[in-house]
């Protein structure tokens, strides 16, 4: 029985599960005890019935994106969250789940880290937020970081590395492409529910656990390991699957994810025609999604040309960029070391927290100069383990970085825990194959 379980664990079926779940639950707001039980049980299964601990990705991430806490009605605002939590009730679960993790991570660690380069660079942005909310502004951002690069150590410390190519990564691969459907259905029903059909209102897409650019930088990220998947198998499933996260994309109304998208497409086009081997099957899928777009264009014409003419009254406006980022640069000035730290403000009595929505003005008008040298150390130790041996794998991780950190330039990304995990993520894989992991042969 407790192989037939694990081997279920270990299938595409539990992850398809996993993100139907999540659907509903994000669907008809099921409450959110139940939802934590669940994760604690199947944290639980897993613990002690696998011996890896790549069954946890798709249980992390139906908790992250079934809004849980139901975000979507406290947008920023700080109170109108923590009101909802049973904190008892949360403390508790959580201190089970940690027990789980910790006999999980005694009993299946599987490598001896010689040293991470990437984890470093993690620990380092974590102490540059841990030093700006103690001496600036008492945030407590620190504490997502730092849970972040636990994360990080904690799956590439308790992956199978002998398995990584032929198992692991296969795995991880499908379940971020069944994140990224999950997302792009969730824009479809929110169109559906909240979108004025009669065009007197205007709308933007709201998922509840972040605002559509959330949902687009995601989308970024996930797209091209997406099209990775489809390299590996060639199954329809995976070309239908990109169709529809560039559909999402484009719903999202999110002017630099559209204005992305050519770099994405582009990129893709490039890795899967120099890494196919067969020419002729990629040329005729290309035209296969040249022409879903236009048979798209033709059977939706009106209401496609209603979402341009809603990104186009915009125009390039600055949507109060400008004004965030000049505000960004006095917060630095003020203070050059540590920066202002996050930008938090009141409202009505309420607390509300903000972005400067700039990778650089967030980055120096929250940190300071000690936050700039972490970033920057980060962002070229990254690329430089992307680019080390230039896998398959890596070439289409790159696509995915470099699309998301353009669109990041002007908006928030790496202050976004959505974001984030998504991206801790892929970095734990990215240095799963450069050669600084040994694997322990006594487990």
């Amino acid at each position: 029985m407790r192989k037939g379980i694990k081997q279920f664990l270990n299938s595409e079926a539990f992850i398809i599960l996993m993100m139907l779940y999540t659907f509903v639950n994000w669907i008809f707001d099921i409450d959110y005890h139940i939802t934590l039980v669940i994760a604690t049980l199947l944290i639980g299964i897993i613990t002690f019935t696998c011996t890896d601990s790549k069954a946890l990705l798709p249980v992390i991430f139906s908790l992250v994106f079934c809004d849980i806490f139901n975000f979507n009605r406290n947008v920023h605002n700080v109170s109108g969250i923590l009101e909802k939590v049973d904190f008892k009730f949360v403390i508790a679960l959580g201190i089970i789940n940690i027990l789980f993790l910790l006999y999980f991570y005694i009993r299946q660690k599987q490598m001896i880290v010689k040293h991470s380069l990437i984890g470093l660079t993690l620990v380092g942005l974590t102490i540059s937020f841990f030093l700006t909310d103690i001496f600036v502004k008492p945030a407590y951002n620190f504490v997502l970081i730092g849970l972040l690069t636990i994360v990080f150590y904690f799956f590439r410390q308790t992956t199978n590395y002998l398995s990584f190519k032929s198992d692991v990564l296969p795995y991880f691969s499908k379940t971020i492409f069944f994140v990224g459907i999950l997302i792009s259905f969730q824009l479809v029903a929110d169109y559906a529910i909240n979108y004025d059909f009669s065009g007197t209102s205007s709308f933007y897409p709201a998922l509840g656990w972040g605002v559509s650019n959330n949902a687009s930088l995601i989308l970024l990220l996930i797209i091209p390991i997406a099209a990775y998947c489809l390299f590996l198998e060639q199954r329809a499933i995976y070309l239908v699957g990109i169709l529809i996260m560039l559909c999402g994309n484009i719903i999202t109304l999110s002017r630099g994810g559209v204005l992305v998208m050519p770099v994405l497409i582009t990129g893709l086009i490039i890795n899967n025609y120099r890494k196919y081997s067969n020419r002729k099957q990629f040329i005729c899928g290309l035209f296969i999604v040249l022409s879903f777009f236009a048979i798209l264009g033709i059977l939706f014409s009106s209401e496609i040309s209603r979402i341009l003419s809603l990104l186009i009254e915009d125009g390039v406006s600055d949507s109060g960029r400008f004004e965030l980022w000049k505000k960004a640069w006095e917060q630095f000035i003020n203070s050059p070391l540590l920066g202002g730290g996050t930008v938090l403000f009141p409202v009505n009595g309420v607390i509300w927290q903000g972005w400067f929505h700039s990778t650089f003005f967030d980055i120096i008008g929250q940190l300071g100069i000690v936050g700039l040298i972490a970033f920057i150390t980060h962002f070229t130790i990254k690329y430089l383990q992307v680019l080390r041996d230039r896998s398959v794998y890596k070439w289409f991780v790159l696509v995915g970085f470099i699309s998301s950190g353009l669109y990041a330039l002007i908006d928030v990304a790496y202050f976004n825990f959505n974001f984030l995990l998504v991206y801790v993520i892929i970095l734990a894989t990215v240095e799963y194959s450069s050669g600084y992991i040994t694997y322990n042969h006594n487990d």
